[in-house]
């Protein structure tokens, strides 16, 4: 029985070149997200960068059920569902709730900026 780790399926090529396309994908979230967080000072940029982040991480979670869901035809295996699969969708909701705070914070100066 082959198994399906972080590294790929254990025999097959398909299968360890895809994860490793969702390792990039994934090592490009982290960086992307530290970029985000530390460019606090342009809240219009970093506005655009969390839409960014969340379609990223909407993109990465697709292509893992997608993956998931290739394996389980192809193979003909049973998929069992872990916490791990759902964070891109909580990180997605997180970086949403970020987006409207620096949106409140935006708007925020705004008005300040109006009433001088």
């Amino acid at each position: 029985m082959d198994a399906y780790t972080l590294k790929g399926l254990t025999s097959g090529k398909a299968g360890k070149d895809f994860s490793r396309i969702l390792i990039l994908i994934s090592g490009f979230i982290v960086g992307f997200t530290l970029v985000t967080i530390f460019i606090y000072k342009n809240r219009k940029r970093q506005m655009l960068f969390c839409i960014i982040l969340i379609a990223v991480l909407l993109i990465l979670e697709a292509l893992i059920f997608l993956q998931l869901g290739r394996l389980k035809t192809d193979l003909g295996v049973m998929i069992n569902y872990r916490l791990p699969v759902v964070f891109p969708l909580i990180s997605s909701v997180l970086a949403y709730m970020a987006y409207r705070r620096i949106k409140q914070d935006e708007d925020l100066v705004k008005s300040y900026d109006r009433l001088r």
